[in-house]
């Protein structure tokens, strides 16, 4: 279990969020979802467990530790959802992409990290940090 939220941790962090990928990988959306409860929920919800607590008389419900609970586990859901996308193997078109993409990043004397085959989706994410990270111009033009 805890490699599978390694995995969707690694796909979190490399996975590029850019405008253009968005329309042609739905995952962009959902990385930035997963981003929004790693980084916020915790600390939200601890706001919300303080100010709860004063304001009630320094007294917590159970019904309040329960739902603080589910709250603190939804980022962990988070990143074995996206663990469990990161060891997808790609799609037909999408392993097509990234063998453009490479191709694109050998034209411009970048060496892909990555081969083509038996490619999967955090790998996917690799190829396209290395290939934003080095140049642009593998893509097209930046946004």
């Amino acid at each position: 279990m805890w490699d599978l939220v390694h995995d969707g941790y690694r796909l979190l962090r490399h996975w590029p969020v850019r405008r253009k990928l968005m329309a042609r990988f739905p995952l962009t959306q959902t990385v930035l979802m997963a981003r929004g409860l790693l980084y916020y929920l915790p600390g939200m919800t601890f706001a919300w467990l303080f100010i709860s607590f004063t304001l009630n008389d320094h007294v917590l419900s159970p019904l309040q530790g329960v739902m603080a609970l589910l709250l603190l586990g939804l980022p962990l859901q988070g990143l074995l959802w996206l663990g469990k996308e990161a060891r997808k193997p790609l799609s037909p078109g999408d392993r097509h992409w990234l063998a453009q993409l490479t191709d694109r990043m050998k034209d411009q004397g970048i060496k892909p990290d990555v081969k083509v085959e038996g490619a999967r989706y955090l790998e996917l994410a690799f190829a396209m940090e290395q290939a934003f990270s080095k140049s642009d111009k593998a893509f097209g033009h930046g946004d």
